[in-house]
């Protein structure tokens, strides 16, 4: 069992399940210092503790994005080094609502292009996805 708060919230051995993560979100959006510890999830030894922790991120990415901007380089290499399918589609959810810089924009599409290639069906349906959000404006404003 973690000693982190947070991360206590996110045990459990059903992978199949999203546990108490609903709560933990409602605690980072209350008080924004825990996200740390949310984010410490993502190192986890345990694949469903990753999961939710992840799963959780990406659901206060949703609300508050902004919250995200310190640790922008951090997500991104997560999500690189990542082999875990759904840490990896919760990620390339997460990434297209940051404030990424040239650099971090160029990595997150390289990340996200590599993922095309997942076995995993969802992690290239949320790569996909994402690559569009982060595509390029067109000289006319159109896609």
């Amino acid at each position: 069992m973690p000693s982190n708060p947070i991360l206590t919230l996110l045990t459990g051995p059903d992978r199949r399940s999203i546990g108490r993560s609903q709560v933990a979100v409602r605690r980072v959006l209350r008080t924004p210092s825990l996200l740390p510890h949310l984010l410490a999830g993502l190192k986890a030894p345990d694949p469903t503790l990753r999961m939710r922790a992840a799963d959780a991120l990406e659901k206060i990415s949703r609300i508050r994005p902004n919250l995200f901007h310190p640790y922008r380089s951090r997500l991104l290499q997560t999500f690189q080094r990542s082999e875990q399918p759904e840490v990896c589609w919760h990620m390339a959810q997460l990434l297209p609502r940051l404030d990424l810089s040239p650099t971090q924009l160029s990595l997150a599409r390289r990340v996200l292009r590599r993922s095309l290639h997942s076995k995993s069906a969802i992690v290239q349906a949320m790569a996909l996805d994402a690559l569009v959000q982060l595509r390029p404006p067109t000289p006319t404003g159109r896609a």
